[in-house]
């Protein structure tokens, strides 16, 4: 069938997500379905990077009871949308690929041997709201579709991006080419972490900047760059993405998991936790890499309703990055990711569904 939606590495994204907006208190509760780790019942360790421990010492945990997890997930993308899709226009199909072990599992000794995983026993529940023809007909009237035979859904996707920042990269501005081109971007989330970072491609650092803004079509967003010498101002940037400055959002990272950087350029930041060995550090389990930035790029006022972000489509863009002192001898990945409007088309006639991002 066709490919509607394709997702990249979204075990990131939510990490990052989930950073920003819910408390250490929510992470907790949302370990009984979503993985986050409760660490044999450690109450800060919803500040953390990790997930569930696979051959857990907790005493009230069966022997290898841990080397089998149950999640319970909602699903981001696409399928997220404020109103429900029409059924019965062909079988939905959702495939999930296993990412390369090494990349999610963290040895913290000698005897982890845990090299294979496996994902059994998939369900995917929806709601189902059944609609009488009369009522059909009116949800079709509401839209002013009917002359078209279309149902229009507006939803919104993610798109992956990454670029690499050489060892050792010295002071000054540095642009990050961003890829994404469609028609109503509505924000980025993006991180940055070192080669050696404890918390692999999870971690992040601020990479020694001075400030750093999102560039595109000649204009910067916002106007007055995102300063980042000082914690205090970059931690509430991302607040404002997900809501007011006084919101409730404020998510689950302490000065002592948001101020880490590259190297300690300056007093209010500390070096980031790095893996020291062939196993992972105990401090997986104390600290976590966790200098995730974003930035809302919605429109207050637009000139359609069905596209409330900026532009991207036919333009140069780019994440500019203003490094204040020099990286350390290490190869940094930034990663980001972007949030943007769609429009799902189903064609009542053919059966066909469409995405379109302008």
């Amino acid at each position: 069938g066709q490919v509607l939606e394709t997702i990249e590495n979204p075990s990131i994204l939510q990490n990052m997500v989930h950073a920003m907006t819910l408390s250490n208190s929510e992470k907790l509760a949302y370990s009984n379905s979503m993985g986050f780790s409760s660490l044999n019942g450690d109450a800060n360790s919803g500040f953390l990077n990790i997930g569930p421990s696979l051959f857990s010492t907790d005493a009230s945990v069966v022997a290898n009871q841990g080397l089998t997890q149950t999640f319970a997930i909602p699903l981001i993308g696409l399928l997220n949308a404020a109103k429900m899709w029409p059924a019965g226009l062909g079988d939905l199909e959702i495939e999930l690929t296993l990412n390369s072990i090494t990349n999610f599992i963290a040895k913290q000794t000698a005897l982890s041997i845990i090299d294979s995983m496996t994902i059994s026993n998939v369900e995917y529940v929806v709601e189902v709201l059944e609609l009488t023809p009369e009522s059909y007909n009116q949800v079709l009237q509401a839209n002013q579709l009917s002359s078209q035979n279309q149902i229009i859904i507006k939803s919104q996707s993610f798109s992956y991006g990454s670029a690499g920042i050489a060892a050792s990269t010295g002071a000054g501005t540095l642009d990050v080419n961003f890829t994404t081109r469609v028609s109503s971007l509505k924000g980025i989330i993006w991180s940055v972490s070192p080669s050696d970072a404890q918390d692999k491609n999870y971690a992040g650092v601020n990479p020694n900047l001075d400030n750093w803004s999102f560039i595109c079509n000649g204009q910067a967003y916002p106007q007055r760059p995102i300063q980042c010498k000082y914690p205090a101002e970059a931690f509430l940037q991302n607040i404002k993405t997900w809501g007011s400055s006084y919101g409730h959002r404020s998510g689950s990272s302490r000065n002592t998991e948001f101020a880490v950087a590259s190297s300690a350029y300056n007093n209010f930041y500390k070096d980031y936790q790095a893996n020291t060995g062939a196993t992972f550090s105990s401090a997986l389990a104390t600290k976590a890499n966790k200098f995730y930035q974003a930035i809302d790029l919605e429109k207050i006022n637009g000139d359609d309703s069905s596209y409330t972000g900026i532009s991207t489509a036919g333009s140069s863009s780019y994440i500019r990055l203003n490094i204040a002192s020099a990286l350390p001898a290490n190869v940094h990945t930034l990663q980001y990711f972007a949030y943007f409007d769609v429009l799902v088309i189903f064609d009542l006639a053919t059966g066909q569904v469409m995405v379109s991002s302008g």
